[in-house]
């Protein structure tokens, strides 16, 4: 014994470092009680740690252990911190908040690339609350490649809230409920270039054709484009504050499919334009015995017997 060890005041330790090992793997110690500090440079075998006694580091306040069977328990009285990779091949459940600093949540490139954000609770997943503190650029949907997002199922709204299609409130629609009647509202900015109060109907292929681009109005104006790129190939309604417009750029403005019927108002033209009633029939009731019409200006009266 003396060969290997040696005996000082306070201690005992080999005579040559990192030369004798206490006990052998089949001759062991059955338990070992130190009360003080270990200093172990490794675990060369599995190491058991029974009940819900802890590992702690610095202080009480921070440690491992298993407080029931099945679960490993990782406790800090600030924070824990995992500075590199971590690989979560499971479930990670969590009952707090989970904080990023300009952090990323992204899909492993090598996986199924799917990320799912879903409550449980039920036969069917609860509610899932994404809380934003800034009204514009705090969240974002994006690309890397520029595909657009499509999503599974519908996408629902409470009543009166805005879906804005710009972030800057210029354009958006929701469904309200604060009148009388509940109605669609499409909403949009008018009277600049970035609000030019247009709402326009094209084709897919010509959305980005630089003649549909319309002017600016100070009021809303709903206006359908034709196929192709013409500028002038369109017709728009709107209404002025005095008066209602039905205008268009080019060609004529036909009629098709049934009778027209005016119940009220007058039928007037302010230029050299020509009526043209070929192959149309028209109709009309006048309690007074005749039609009131106005071109250029001048009124006419036409008897209203009209017979086939």
């Amino acid at each position: 014994m003396a060969a290997f060890l040696e005996f000082y005041n306070s201690y005992v330790a080999p005579y040559v470092d990192s030369a004798v090992d206490l006990g052998a793997s089949d001759r062991e110690f059955n338990d070992l009680y130190i009360d003080g500090m270990a200093y172990i440079d490794g675990f060369g075998e599995s190491t058991l740690f029974s009940s819900s006694n802890q590992i702690q580091f610095r202080d009480t306040d921070i440690y491992i252990n298993s407080l029931n069977d099945g679960y490993l328990d990782l406790t800090a009285d600030t924070a824990i911190r995992l500075n590199n990779n971590t690989a979560i091949t499971g479930t990670l459940s969590l009952t707090g908040v989970l904080t990023t600093s300009h952090g990323t949540i992204e899909a492993n490139a090598s996986a199924s690339q799917t990320i799912s954000l879903s409550g449980t609770g039920g036969s069917y997943p609860q509610t899932l609350t994404i809380h934003l503190d800034n009204q514009w650029f705090a969240a974002g949907f994006s690309s890397v490649s520029g595909d657009p997002f499509w999503f599974q199922q519908g996408i629902t709204m409470n009543n009166n809230e805005i879906f804005w299609l710009s972030n800057q409130s210029l354009g958006g629609f929701r469904w309200y409920t604060g009148q009388t009647n509940n109605n669609l509202q499409v909403i949009t900015s008018v009277g600049s270039s970035t609000n030019s109060g247009y709402f326009c109907l094209v084709g897919n292929s010509d959305k980005t054709s630089a003649n549909r681009n319309p002017g600016t109005s100070a009021d809303p104006v709903f206006r359908v484009y034709a196929s192709g790129t013409t500028a002038t190939h369109y017709i728009e309604q709107y209404h002025d504050q005095t008066d209602a417009t039905i205008d268009w750029g080019s060609g004529a403005l036909n009629l098709t499919g049934g009778n027209v019927n005016i119940d009220s108002g007058t039928i007037s033209t302010t230029s050299a334009d020509n009526w043209d009633l070929n192959d149309y029939t028209a109709s009309a009731v006048v309690d007074t015995g005749y039609i009131d019409v106005t071109i250029n200006g001048t009124a006419y009266k036409i008897l209203a017997r009209l017979e086939p």
